[in-house]
């Protein structure tokens, strides 16, 4: 990169203890910001094909691996993940989960088993 230009976004305006998403066109350095202003932040890139196919194929990792950490998580080039799993404490108190599907958008809240099925039905017709 040759120069970086000063962005109006502020980790200030980020919510507390919630998601918080940062888009943009390809290559203009989001993941360089992500970086350069949290460098104590675990950065999950699945970029990464090794790091892809392990979540990928088991989504809940990401859960049994974080679920006690206290910082900051970054999941960086989601873009490559077909869906998302939104899991906050009222999700996990009354076993759902929030998904979001890159080509169907908000599917909304469902128990954990229904969200399994419908992956490994696409996963199956994909063939």
């Amino acid at each position: 990169m040759s120069k970086i230009i000063q962005r109006l976004f502020s980790l200030d305006d980020l919510p507390p203890h919630q998601s918080a998403f940062l888009w943009g066109p390809r290559k203009v350095g989001k993941s360089y910001w992500i970086a350069q202003h949290l460098p104590t932040a675990t950065i999950l890139d699945f970029l990464r094909t090794d790091l892809f196919s392990e979540y990928a194929s088991r989504p809940a990792l990401l859960r049994e691996r974080y679920q006690d950490h206290k910082g900051l998580i970054v999941l960086d080039e989601v873009q490559k993940i077909p869906a998302m799993l939104i899991v906050g404490k009222k999700e996990v108190a009354e076993g759902l989960v929030s998904v979001r599907s890159k080509k169907k958008g908000d599917l909304g809240t469902m128990p954990v088993d229904k969200f399994l099925k419908e992956m490994q039905e696409e996963i199956s017709q994909r063939g």
